[in-house]
């Protein structure tokens, strides 16, 4: 998925997939070529906390926008 908030046709399929309302998880995976200063860790985590909250509001919206229109 590209960080993109779903529209309705794309949650429902998204909740169909899941059986009974659908689950998801949000596990990027970062793959570092050489070493990372601490600094950059920190960035790094703080960036995906970010993206992760987004995630959580993205997923509820979505649910929420589907159980309107069921």
């Amino acid at each position: 998925m590209s960080g993109a908030i779903l529209n309705v046709p794309q949650a429902q399929a998204a909740l169909r997939g899941g059986q009974g309302g659908g689950n998801a998880t949000f596990a990027p995976q970062i793959h570092i070529a050489g070493d990372a200063s601490e600094k950059t860790i920190q960035i790094m985590e703080a960036m995906l906390a970010r993206e992760n909250d987004k995630f959580v509001s993205r997923w509820r919206l979505a649910q929420k926008e589907v159980g309107q229109r069921t």
